[in-house]
């Protein structure tokens, strides 16, 4: 199962263009109990920047 959530507290903008950033977390939660966190952060305007940390 993935669950993502909005991640409120990210204050950023684009190295690229300079507009805000935005970020959510990616948690994978497999069957046998182990889970999985991943961090995407995206320009909020369309210009196609984007980093998974």
């Amino acid at each position: 199962m993935i669950t993502v959530y909005p991640v409120l507290d990210y204050f950023s903008t684009c190295p690229r263009c300079g507009y805000p950033a935005e970020a959510t977390t990616a948690v994978r939660s497999y069957a046998h109990g182990e889970t999985a966190r991943e961090t995407h952060i995206t320009c909020g305007m369309p210009c196609g920047w984007s980093v998974v940390e």
